[in-house]
């Protein structure tokens, strides 16, 4: 039990890291509409709003969902173990999708390290007897 409380920081930490990160994603999208967005038709410019925010929601819940995890991965819960997988499994994907194809964009390397940086304590999860 205890090797699950020292990982549980990495679990709590790195959620509350990626919630972080999806607040800021959301909070950004109104600089989209200066710039070069602002040449766009408003079909185009509608279709990416949209895909900037649910990409931005979609990583806080992700980061929700590790937090309200978090405790039962403490009390070494057996169940615990297949959301986080399938968590870090979106995260992983969509970070390194984001890394692909915005090579310039720190954003999709700061999620690439977050989801790799909570992929620690799932890896050492150890269920209870």
């Amino acid at each position: 039990m205890a090797k699950n409380e020292k990982m549980v920081v990495f679990l709590r930490v790195g959620g509350i890291l990626i919630t972080v990160l999806g607040i800021i994603h959301c909070a950004l999208t109104p600089l989209l509409l200066q710039g070069e967005l602002a040449s766009l038709s408003t079909m185009s410019t509608n279709v990416l709003l949209f895909m900037y925010l649910g990409t931005g929601m979609s990583v806080i819940l992700a980061g929700a969902i590790m937090l309200l995890l978090s405790p039962e991965y403490k009390l070494g819960r057996k169940w615990v173990k297949k959301p986080l997988y399938a968590v870090i499994i979106y995260l992983l994907f969509l970070s390194i999708i984001a890394v692909f194809y915005m090579k310039d964009n720190p954003f999709a390397y700061t999620m690439l390290g977050l989801a790799l940086f909570t992929l620690i304590p799932i890896v050492n999860f150890s269920t209870d007897k």
